[in-house]
This record gives structure tokens, C-alpha cells and sequence, in this order.
């Protein structure tokens, strides 16, 4: 008596739970869009995300995708992307710091950045990082002075990045990396 008890009650919950999701793929699951389109994917919700089949979103990107089950590896091609992001992209810009000021608690970098390319650069920022020793990044600091804050072709700008937080990391053998981020427009 007490097993068909437990097991009326474990089939009950386990109806009770899936009633939800059961529903929910009976009347179209959510509304998926990308760049303005609607996709017709049968994606659920589930513990506050949205699961999708793999296959599905990749051939509505117009991709393709195979599945490896022995190896339990996914092998995706999607035309015109390239990967990782922005693995297309040239370098626009030479960046020579000039300057290292070591203060106790602060770290200052000071330099020059030149256009290199046939575009004019706008809203740029030059971004400093402190690097451990294997090249993770400790913090991130960025420009507090960058004179002009846009490049025409061939011109030179100058920076000034400060760590504040630099106290926390000088005795780590920390080490810096500088990178410049803008946007390209061409020049009339």
C-alpha cells in the first residue's frame, strides 16, 4: 500500500513540474529576434534563461553545424563571421609611452599615439592594463588626457593613463600593457 502511495505521489510532481514547460512549448515558447527577424525556434525557459537548440539558431544564422557525439564537439560555420571577433581587424594605430612615472600608490603612463591608417579616428581611448605574470589582467585603468580625441590620418595624439589602484600590485612584478580603441570614418 505504501509503494502505489509513493508512487502516485511521485508521478503526481513529477506532472505538476513538467506541466509548465509542457505548456509553454504547446503555445509557441518566446519570441526570438535577431537583426529585426523572427525566428521560428522552440526555445524554453528555464530557471530564468532561454534554451535554445544549438542546431536550430546556427542554421536560422544561416550556418551550419555538425555534432560530434563521440568526441562531444559542435563544429559551427557561419559565412562572413569571423573568429574570435574582431580577428579581422588591422592595427590603426602605433602607441610609444614615453614616459613611466612610479609614485606609492599610483602608477602613471605617458606617451604618444600616431594614425597609422587611411581613416580618421574618432572617439578614441587609450586603455592601459597591469599584467601578472602569466598575462592575466590585475586592473585596468584608461585615458585621462588624450590630446586631440581624434586622428586624422598620420597625425599623433598624447596620453595619460593613471593606475590609482597601482599600490595593490607594484610588488607583484606587475607589468603593463597599452591598447587604443576608437571608431574609423573616412576622410573626405
Amino acid at each position: 500500500m505504501f509503494m502505489k502511495s509513493f508512487r502516485r505521489v511521485i508521478i503526481a510532481a513529477v506532472l505538476i513540474f513538467s506541466f509548465p514547460i509542457w505548456s509553454f512549448a504547446s503555445n509557441g515558447g518566446p519570441t526570438i529576434t535577431i537583426n529585426g527577424s523572427k525566428l521560428n525556434l522552440t526555445g524554453v525557459i528555464q530557471n530564468g534563461q532561454l534554451l535554445v537548440p544549438l542546431e536550430e539558431l546556427i542554421q536560422a544564422l544561416g550556418g551550419s553545424y555538425i555534432w560530434d557525439p563521440v568526441v562531444k564537439t559542435a563544429t559551427i560555420s557561419i559565412p562572413g563571421l569571423s573568429w574570435p571577433p574582431g580577428s579581422d581587424l588591422k592595427d590603426s594605430c602605433t602607441i610609444e609611452v614615453t614616459k613611466i612615472t612610479e609614485g606609492i600608490s599610483l602608477l602613471i603612463l605617458t606617451g604618444e599615439v600616431k594614425n597609422t591608417s587611411p581613416y580618421q579616428l574618432t572617439s578614441i581611448t587609450v586603455y592601459g592594463k597591469l599584467l601578472d605574470e602569466k598575462g592575466e589582467e590585475l586592473t585596468r585603468s584608461f585615458t585621462y588626457k588624450l590630446i586631440p580625441a581624434q586622428l586624422l590620418p598620420g597625425e599623433t595624439g598624447s596620453f595619460e593613463i593613471i593606475f590609482w589602484d597601482y599600490n595593490k600590485y607594484k610588488d607583484s612584478n606587475a607589468r603593463y600593457a597599452v591598447y587604443v580603441q576608437g571608431f574609423s570614418t573616412e576622410v573626405n
